[in-house]
């Protein structure tokens, strides 16, 4: 098709979005109501005439765009977040690779050595602007909000008046035209394309495209020369929404860098934005239900991912009805994976468990028919490729042993065949590209990357277990089911990836990988150890990172491992065990590990750009420090077997008070029950945390306690966020309702609690 013929379509096409738009621009509109996810890519490298690529520097950015109105005013307008923003070179064994919303965890980030600084703070601000129906044109409409914000932010980081005063001229100068720029490319799409003049097309290649309303235009040079070479446009006009827009553009060199002897004549900057997926604004909730013909269990259970750090899940559980159908209606601000368990956990055999992609707004629906898992399922309502390439997946393999226990998602890796996970693992890619055209893209990406996560969290686990038995100071030892694995195969696999790319913030798979990888990597660098010979110690580097007594050390290790949200989220996993090993500490071990801990978590606080996390942060630092109070005494409410609400100071009654507190419902339950019977001069309490009220109360009068029963529903809060020592552990209250300290065993807090009653030695002078 030649190119004229070529405009005249678009231009046919388009009359409407251009007669509305300047200078023969498409001018293209957001629907209201709506939430669209825009991905903006800019790559710099240098290349040859030969088309040979080099030095890569990869800047990305996704950017949420929601036009909603103002509850004020009721005018429409653009709200505008910086949802991601990174850089990274890549194609090196070393990681190059920056995450401005986590930026290098150290003081001192922020000074002049770093000019793109204002780019971690696009990340904290929400810009707001008003957009122009008639010529599509964006301004920002809260300058005066964004600049006081950025002042907050500033001041919070610890700068001096003089320096915000600096850095907020920058960020005026760099950072809000450029997210001006962003919104202006989606809905100012130009029409000069690379030849105006109609004698020159057999220069160029031209290539329209339209199918179910979306439209393509691509224009390519033939040769690589200087100037624009290449666009590519493609767009929905009937959602008048663009989808995705690809730019190359070549400039030459004055000095032509040589590389092994090779010329590299272009500088080149290639530019892509590209729609990733449209949303209704303000949807929040994920409802799943479902129906079990055979289901041959009473109860099921959902797991799902909330927390900003950690793989501490939400969990809940309902009772299937009389006609074995059940429900779920949950708070889920972020897509991740579900998970569902059908009947309790018992030692004897592994219970169903099936994981469903979920995103705020959706709903599943599912039928399950047979006499034995896996079933067969028919889904409906959202998401249905997705839930059908997730649970086909599962049931073509045997390497998903799981459990959900202790607030999270167990995978029972000992217990897959090594020649059954190197299956799944090169029979993937395979398996999913017959799904990919029924799910869109944010989706399939999601749990392509969640699925590889998983695989390399095995890889990690053989290659962790081969080398320690390769090494191992007692000869040889075998593993389980590990025979046949190839040491040289799963290295090739491991390095074939960058976790980077394939990690989720909110994947429980993505937080388990980096977990082991940075206990891998350790292991792989550590060259010193401590020496241990028959009971005999000599402190030394510990052999595990998570069981090393060093606090700086640990956090040092790593920077040096990991970077961006993989490392802020296992470095608050460092802080928070050190902080539930506290009583164990002599005094002045503990006063540097509790000082050590809030410094690193002001840190954190003030270099992190992610509100979210850093909220979390805050929230976690606060129950620290009003647990180091020793007059403190939680008020959060929790609920008896009568269903009436209590907190702990309705226990103090002139008695000692021993509180177990417990994720665990059946963990010592028998013990502490004869232990408050053998001691009745002391308020003996268990405590707990569950979603089911009805499930709790038939539980406990099941087992007929004597201690006290309590019950933390945690829809909002779990005892994690209570405790600053998490779950299962004691505390001390002596009969005038004074803390007395944290106890690690039941026959420790029993000991502290009835030491209490005895009477204090008087002092002699």
């Amino acid at each position: 098709m030649k190119l004229g013929t070529i405009i005249l379509t678009i231009l046919f096409i388009f009359s409407n979005l251009i007669s509305r738009g300047q200078n023969k621009n498409l001018a293209l509109q957001p629907e209201f109501g709506k939430e669209y996810i825009y991905e903006f890519t800019e790559i710099n490298y240098i290349q040859n005439k030969g088309g040979d690529k080099r030095d890569s520097l990869i800047k990305r950015k996704l950017i949420s765009i929601r036009y909603t109105s103002s509850p004020q005013d009721d005018e429409k307008y653009l709200l505008v977040w910086v949802k991601g923003n990174t850089v990274e070179k890549p194609n090196r064994n070393i990681t190059n690779f920056t995450d401005y919303r986590f930026p290098e965890f150290r003081d001192g980030f922020y000074d002049k050595r770093y000019p793109d600084f204002y780019e971690g703070l696009l990340c904290r601000v929400d810009f707001k602007y008003n957009f122009n129906t008639e010529t599509n044109i964006v301004k920002l409409a809260n300058l005066e909000q964004v600049l006081f914000d950025v002042r907050s932010i500033l001041s919070e980081k610890g700068f001096g008046e003089d320096e915000i005063k600096e850095r907020i001229s920058i960020f005026i100068k760099e950072a809000i035209p450029q997210i001006t720029k962003y919104l202006q490319t989606i809905y100012h799409v130009s029409t000069d394309f690379i030849a105006a003049d109609t004698h020159e097309t057999h220069v160029y290649d031209e290539k329209l495209e339209m199918r179910d309303s979306v439209f393509t235009f691509t224009q390519k040079k033939w040769n690589l020369e200087a100037g624009l070479y290449m666009r590519n446009i493609t767009i929905n006009y009937a959602k008048t929404c663009l989808i995705d827009l690809h730019t190359i553009e070549l400039d030459t060199f004055k000095h032509q860098p040589i590389i092994k002897d090779v010329k590299y004549q272009f500088s080149t900057v290639e530019k892509r934005t590209q729609l990733k997926s449209i949303d209704i604004i303000g949807l929040n909730r994920f409802v799943i239900s479902g129906k079990i013909e055979n289901p041959g269990v009473k109860t099921v259970t959902l797991a799902v991912l909330k927390k900003s750090f950690g793989s501490n899940m939400h969990v809940e559980t309902v009772f299937l009805d009389e006609n074995n159908t059940f429900k779920f209606d949950i708070e889920l601000n972020h897509a991740g994976f579900v998970f569902l368990q059908f009947g309790k956990n018992n030692f004897i055999d592994e219970r169903p468990v099936i994981s469903l992609y979920a995103k705020p707004g959706s709903e599943i629906s599912f039928e399950a028919k047979g006499e034995s898992f896996p079933w067969d399922i028919e889904f409906s309502g959202d998401l249905t490729g997705a839930s059908n390439f997730m649970y086909d997946f599962r049931k073509s393999t045997e390497i998903f042993h799981q459990k959900i226990d202790s607030n999270t998602i167990q995978n029972f890796k000992y217990k897959t065949n090594y020649a059954d996970f190197i299956k799944a693992y090169n029979d993937f890619d395979s398996f999913a590209v017959k799904y990919k055209t029924l799910i869109d893209k944010t989706t399939f990406e999601f749990i392509s990357n969640e699925m590889t996560s998983y695989f390399l969290d095995g890889v990690l686990y053989y290659l962790s277990h081969l080398n320690y038995s390769i090494n191992s100071p007692f000869g040889t030892v075998a593993y389980p089911r590990t025979e046949g694995a190839n040491v040289a195969e799963l290295q090739n696999i491991l390095n074939s990836y960058n976790i980077y790319e394939v990690y989720n913030e909110y994947g429980i798979y993505s937080r388990h990988l980096v977990s082991r990888y940075l206990r891998y990597h350790f292991a792989k660098t550590k060259k010193v150890r401590g020496l241990t010979f028959r009971g005999y110690r000599i402190a030394g580097l510990n052999s595990g990172f998570y069981y090393s007594s060093d606090i700086t050390q640990q956090v040092e290790l790593a920077r040096a491992i990991l970077t961006g949200h993989p490392l802020y989220s296992q470095l608050i996993g460092i802080f928070i065990s050190y902080i539930n090993q506290e009583e164990r500490l002599r005094t002045q071990d503990k006063s540097y590990i509790l000082q050590q801990t809030d410094k690193y978590l002001d840190l954190m606080i003030r270099v992190c750009n992610d509100t979210e996390f850093i909220d979390a942060i805050k929230n976690s630092r606060k129950n620290l420090l009003q647990w180091q109070d020793e007059n403190f005494v939680p008020d959060t409410k929790f609920f008896n077997q009568e269903g009436e609400q209590k907190c702990f100071k309705d226990f103090f009654d002139g008695k000692p008070t021993l509180f177990y507190i417990s994720t665990l419902w059946g963990r010592q339950r028998y013990y502490w029950d004869k232990l408050a019977e053998d001691n009745p001069e002391l308020n003996v309490v268990m405590i707990m945390e569950g979603s089911n009220f009805k499930e709790w109360t038939n539980y406990v009068e099941a087992s007929t306690p004597v201690a006290k029963q309590l019950l933390l529903v945690n829809d909002n809060l779990k005892l994690t966020d209570v405790f600053v020592k998490g779950s299962n552990h004691y505390i001390a209250y002596n009969s005038d309702g004074k803390f007395i300290g944290f106890g690690d065993s039941a026959d420790e807090i029993i000991k502290m609690g009835k030491e209490s009653l005895l009477p204090k030695k008087k002092r002699v002078r």
